[in-house]
């Protein structure tokens, strides 16, 4: 389909969701005053405005203001390399931005916020002049380290922190300006908040190399992918943190470690880069030749008019927002309790959720106050190819009457709008380019499983279970338990393990499904209570040493204590924790999806895919990779980015997988409310089989990321590391190891039972899998 939209009518602009109206900070016209002198201070106003910074005449009224594209900030790209003059400038009104962004800073504080906002917009064009029209890579990769290299003292101590003034860079504006910044700002702040907010500052670097990536290979980003991707190109986690720098109160570590807290913050982010987006694509000011505004992906994606793709934009931008409210209501104050939170540390987590919430506020306002200034596109003249700007009220608070109503009242959640209504369609078939062989030891692993489970009792046969045990909690029967099949994941997926282990592997995956049973059981009954007392009390069953649980009071909590023993020995203590934590991130996630399917509460697409990471069990399938190829990563090299963004993708083409193919099972059990097709449909729009393209586009993606981060930057750090031979070795056979569980979990998939009979829509008959090597894929 063709993306331009020459002809016709431009899109409305829809109804925006806010938590509240703008407030101006009264210090405003210093601000202004502030961050233009040091502007010409660093050199990013032109030669001709150097010196004290004043305007040279007639300043333009506070109404006036700049494109706010996150692309290229709505200047040219020879304006942004030669540096910005007065009144591009004035247009911009950075000032304006921080007394919007942060009502209640005092004044010392919002000159240097307003220097900030300076350097991230001067920062946008001049990458785009340098790097992004040229497709300069090279450069980029340059530029990035150098920026790196000044604020590299982000996780020293407090002596360490530069001072401002020294070590200051020659030559280049945005160096020299970001010298500046990072040493008045860091001064204030400990080691862990210099180290968070160093990442964040890196974080639009990083963005902006990844908007390049998509031009230079001429890749449209998938809607879902976006979303996450360009929280760092839009500046969302870096405004959160000068958000916090304005509350002088840094977030505890073990709040910030938390799911709400981080939902929080990528939600903020979120919701700001689409805010822009939006805004930017009504005006018509978005650089074509770029992938990375929201709109026009989602009307790549969708195949669909401007405005449907700025509707399904603005909805994504809603949920965003909404997941935040219910976030900051619901789960707040649980988080409160159960960390043990004192009252003045409560005090001020809330301060800073408040002053999130001013900052979406005031950035909506700034962006549409200064849509009335004059245009500029990549190359051309100010004013020239772009519609007038739309009329209506002017003056402060007339922003949301020029584009449209806002709505900052919270609507009911999103339902169950995917429920079947008729036959549910056959969806597209997805595949894994990756191959695996059966362990041998399948058919001897399948009885000890079977043996295993009703051992434990989860298997309502009388035969064989243990004395005393509650035959309510048994989740299986003999006929389920073999159609599942759930040995035979563990066969495909770790075709070279030892038999003890894959006995352990595949034990793991028959608890993990009698959990996610049990757990679906008490949804059906609405008794989230008992669901949440069932996942906390297990987290008693991986202690330290063995013997330290409670006596197991059904087949949970017994199998959970089986395998921990088992596990024990053969870990070292570095894996031993990445058990625990992801026994217990697993029974956290199902405990939400428990919530979403009671409340009847569609879920965002990226919390989604980022929860059920650990639902599904992907987290522990990682860790089973590296303990059936008996590996042990410590975990500096396991929390690697290159690792770490391996072992995510892996667990992403695993949800994808099993959604789809759980699809038409779940649409009749409780609407497919935790399922990726639903979740993107009532996303986006559109039906089911749109959605699930959108899905499998999703899977793509994610298995070129795998191939690229598996080259070039997985040997860069290696490199880095200066690894010897063995431990490349190990890297190289735990990738093959993902490939073998990414290939095996999509063959079982196709050939369990437990998504229903094989004539369920999208599925099919195959012979059953024994021992012997068998392709797959």
């Amino acid at each position: 389909m063709d993306d331009h939209t020459d002809a016709g009518p431009g899109p409305k602009p829809p109804e925006f969701h806010l938590p509240g109206p703008a407030r101006l900070n009264p210090h405003v016209e210093e601000a202004r005053g502030h961050c233009r002198a040091w502007a010409a201070r660093m050199g990013i106003l032109r030669a001709g405005t150097r010196g004290d910074g004043t305007a040279k005449a007639g300043t333009p009224d506070e109404t006036a203001g700049p494109p706010a594209d996150e692309g290229a900030a709505g200047r040219s790209a020879d304006e942004g390399a030669r540096g910005w003059d007065e009144e591009a400038f004035a247009a911009a009104d950075y000032g304006l931005l921080a007394a919007l962004g942060h009502p209640d800073a005092p004044a010392e504080q919002l000159g240097l916020l307003a220097d900030w906002y300076v350097w991230r917009y001067y920062f946008a064009d001049r990458f785009t002049a340098d790097h992004l029209l040229g497709r300069n890579t090279a450069g980029a990769a340059a530029h990035a380290a150098r920026l790196r290299e000044l604020i590299a003292d982000g996780g020293g101590d407090g002596g360490e922190a530069r001072t401002a003034g020294s070590e200051q860079p020659d030559g280049d504006p945005v160096e020299l300006a970001l010298a500046d910044l990072w040493a008045r700002t860091s001064r204030s702040h400990g080691a862990e908040w210099r180290a968070r907010f160093a990442e964040a500052v890196l974080g639009l670097v990083d963005g902006a190399r990844w908007e390049l990536a998509n031009l230079d290979a001429g890749r449209v980003p998938n809607p879902i992918d976006y979303v996450a991707a360009r929280r760092g190109a839009g500046g969302g986690p870096w405004s959160a943190h000068l958000v916090e720098h304005v509350t002088a109160f840094e977030l505890p570590r073990r709040i910030l470690a938390t799911r709400p807290a981080r939902v929080l913050v990528d939600t903020f982010a979120d919701a700001a880069g689409l805010r822009a987006d939006i805004i930017a694509y009504l005006d018509g000011r978005w650089a074509s030749e770029a992938p990375s505004n929201g709109a026009r992906v989602v009307q790549h994606f969708l195949e669909c008019g401007p405005q449907q793709a700025v509707d399904a934009a603005n909805r994504q931008l809603t949920s965003r927002l909404r997941q935040f409210e219910r976030t900051a209501v619901t789960e707040l104050p649980f988080l409160f309790g159960e960390h043990g939170l004192l009252v003045t540390e409560r005090a001020a987590v809330l301060d800073y959720v408040s002053g999130l919430q001013d900052w979406q506020a005031g950035f909506h306002e700034w962006l549409t106050r200064t849509a009335d200034a004059p245009r500029t596109a990549p190359g051309g003249r100010v004013g020239e190819g772009w519609p007038p700007p739309p009329g209506g009220a002017r003056g402060f608070g007339g922003a949301a009457g020029r584009l449209t109503s806002v709505r900052a009242v919270e609507r009911a959640p999103r339902g169950r709008a995917t429920a079947a209504t008729g036959p549910v369609p056959q969806l597209p078939v997805y595949r894994v380019p990756f191959r695996t062989t059966v362990n041998p030891y399948v058919d001897a692993v399948r009885a000890h499983s079977a043996r295993w489970a009703r051992e434990m009792g989860m298997v309502r046969a009388s035969e064989g279970s243990g004395p005393g045990l509650l035959r309510p909690y048994a989740t299986f029967d003999e006929e389920s338990l073999t159609a599942s099949d759930l040995p035979l994941v563990s066969a495909l997926s770790f075709p070279t393990a030892s038999q003890a282990r894959l006995e352990l592997a595949a034990d793991c995956s028959v608890w993990g499904a009698h959990v996610g049973d049990f757990i679906d059981e008490l949804k059906q009954r609405r008794d989230l209570a008992a669901a949440r007392a069932l996942v906390e009390r297990l987290k008693w069953f991986t202690p330290d040493t063995p013997g330290a649980s409670p006596l197991p009071a059904h087949p949970a909590e017994r199998g959970l204590a089986d395998l921990w023993r088992r596990l024990l020995p053969t870990v070292s203590t570095e894996q031993r924790q990445r058990w625990r934590d992801d026994f217990a991130a697993f029974g956290d996630a199902l405990l939400w999806q428990a919530g979403n399917a009671v409340l009847e509460r569609l879920p965002d697409p990226v919390d989604y895919l980022e929860t059920r990471r650990a639902s599904f069990g992907g987290r522990l399938n990682v860790d089973k990779v590296e303990y059936c190829l008996e590996l042990e990563f410590p975990d500096d090299l396991w929390n690697a980015a290159p690792v770490a963004t391996l072992r995510d993708i892996t667990c992403d083409v695993l949800v994808v997988n099993n959604d789809a193919a759980s699809y038409a099972k779940e649409m009749v059990v409780e609407g497919a409310v935790n399922n990726i097709v639903s979740i993107i449909r009532d996303f986006l729009g559109g039906d089911p089989v749109s959605a699930a393209r959108v899905a499998a586009d999703l899977l793509d993606a994610r298995v070129g990321e795998f191939r690229s981060v598996s080259d070039a930057p997985l040997t860069a750090l290696l490199d880095q590391r200066r690894a010897p031979a063995p431990e490349r070795q190990a890297v190289q056979s735990f990738v093959t190891g993902l490939e073998s569980l990414m290939a095996g979990v999509h063959q079982w998939v196709d050939d369990t039972g437990r998504y229903g009979s094989p004539a369920s829509p999208g599925r099919r008959t195959r012979p059953r899998i024994g021992s012997g090597p068998r392709p797959a894929g």
